[in-house]
């Protein structure tokens, strides 16, 4: 079984190994090798090609081999739970014949801590030898991806609402067939033109600001809901719920665009409807 491009893993069931070189295996890796952690202890031998080793006459000249006791298993999705193996630093610098050293270390930061902050500092410590990178940049295509996502679905949901900002044009061009005696009567009152425009514009905005209100108030209660109880699920992901964040500038830029729609929407119609039926 390959957990990786260059690593094999077979396995057999030891009642009396040693207690040295203990791994942890991804769930494909370990369903695929029937190795179920239980009462049993399993014993497993771990090969790795040798680095700049050519094809030789004898195929056991080309690996390095090392056994190692299966003490549990992991599940974070399927695409790492048949890929990796979890074992001791000693373990695999025996292993790969690196005894002493390490290819990377990753640092936890703490919440509220800048990342680029941070890696500048460490870059200055460690030097021009080492290069320091932050998860950013090591997953670079997949935050860009996500974050292209995000803005295709912000768009898409624009253009939702530019369709539905016809409801208010529908709903301020009834409105002012229907008022065209009272508009009559503002008249009388000495109002002119400019003010009656100006209430059914103020109308329209009425309109589109409550239920933008509506809208994002519902919408923060979902995902606080959401954030608390996680009624949405994942099945065989890194987390157990559906990961939501509120984030503000979020809620400002729906603000921007609706404010945006609902102006177009209100001013126009109202300034080509009352010329025509008033």
């Amino acid at each position: 079984m390959t957990g990786m491009d260059s690593l094999m893993i077979e396995g057999e069931i030891q009642h009396n190994p040693e207690k040295n070189n203990n791994i942890i295996m991804g769930w494909g890796i370990a369903d695929q090798l029937s190795l179920f952690i239980s009462q049993d202890i399993y014993q497993v031998g771990v090969i790795v090609p040798k680095r700049g080793t050519k094809k030789g006459l004898t195929p056991g000249s080309e690996f390095n081999r090392k056994t190692a006791i299966a003490t549990g298993v992991f599940s974070v999705n399927p695409d790492f739970d048949t890929k990796y193996v979890i074992g001791s630093l000693e373990f695999v610098q025996k292993l790969l014949k690196h005894k002493g050293k390490i290819s990377s270390v990753e640092l936890g930061l703490k919440k509220g801590n800048d990342w680029n902050e941070v890696k500048e500092k460490v870059q200055q410590i460690v030097g021009d030898k080492y290069r320091v990178q932050t998860r950013y940049e090591m997953n670079e295509l997949i935050f860009k991806t996500n974050k292209t996502e995000k803005w295709i679905t912000f768009l898409i949901l624009s253009f939702i609402l530019v369709i539905a900002s016809f409801n208010i044009i529908g709903s301020l061009t009834m409105l002012i067939i229907d008022k065209q005696k009272d508009v009559w009567i503002l008249k009388t009152m000495g109002a002119n033109n400019s003010v009656i425009r100006k209430i059914f514009f103020a109308e329209g905005m009425l309109i589109n600001l409550l239920g933008a209100f509506s809208g994002m108030t519902l919408g923060a209660f979902i995902c606080w809901t959401q954030i608390q109880f996680g009624w949405l699920e994942l099945n065989g992901g890194v987390v157990d719920a559906y990961p939501v964040e509120l984030n503000i500038m979020d809620f400002i830029n729906v603000s921007i665009i609706v404010i945006i729609i609902g102006l177009i929407a209100s001013w126009y119609p109202v300034r080509i409807l009352t010329k025509k039926y008033l």
